[in-house]
């Protein structure tokens, strides 16, 4: 997946929008994954000893490593980190994941107990305005091109009955273009 906070005319401000709208959710302590971490730009907003970029895209690894040296960022397959967190931020990535689900288990894996996941997605009920505005070059292409499946509440609701998450939080902001859900790890 490209960098696609940089492509687009108002791509910058969008990933702005969505880091301002998770910070409210992220605790002071406890440790972050950032799973589709692209550029790293939400990096700044959190400890570097608490934080951990990821993407499966090398080249989006290797310009954040350069922008944020301080901080860590990782690239390969999801099953080589070990470690577990307190809390894993996927800012418009779920609607790049074919398996939805099944990267929702995965993610759940790796949270400590009472861990909590973040999500922002695009609202399904925008997806013509994104795709318009993608190929007059406002959003990024490849974002639009690489979209799977925009999620709204209740098709992520679906989602969650194949895992041990439940959703705690859904709001919807930018005029309800985009969408946050705050999921959590179900005590058993």
């Amino acid at each position: 997946m490209a960098d696609q906070g940089s492509q687009g005319y108002l791509s910058p401000f969008l990933q702005k929008k969505r880091i301002r709208k998770v910070l409210d959710f992220i605790p002071s302590d406890g440790d972050v994954l950032d799973y589709g971490c692209g550029n790293g730009n939400l990096c700044v907003h959190i400890d570097r000893a608490r934080y951990t970029g990821f993407d499966l895209d090398i080249a989006v690894i290797q310009i954040a490593k350069r922008k944020y040296p301080a901080y860590t960022f990782l690239s390969g397959s999801l099953g080589e980190i070990k470690k577990k967190y307190d809390l894993i931020i996927l800012l418009a990535v779920i609607e790049h994941v074919e398996d939805i689900s099944q990267t929702l288990m995965d993610l759940s894996d790796m949270l400590n107990a009472n861990g909590r996941i973040i999500l922002t997605s695009p609202s399904p009920a925008f997806e013509k305005i994104y795709n318009l505005g993608s190929r007059i070059g406002l959003f990024s292409k490849d974002a639009a091109e690489e979209h799977h499946q925009l999620i709204n509440k209740k098709s992520l609701q679906g989602f969650l009955s194949r895992t041990d998450l439940r959703l705690v939080v859904y709001q919807r902001f930018l005029f309800g273009a985009n969408q946050l859900f705050v999921l959590e790890k179900e005590m058993k």
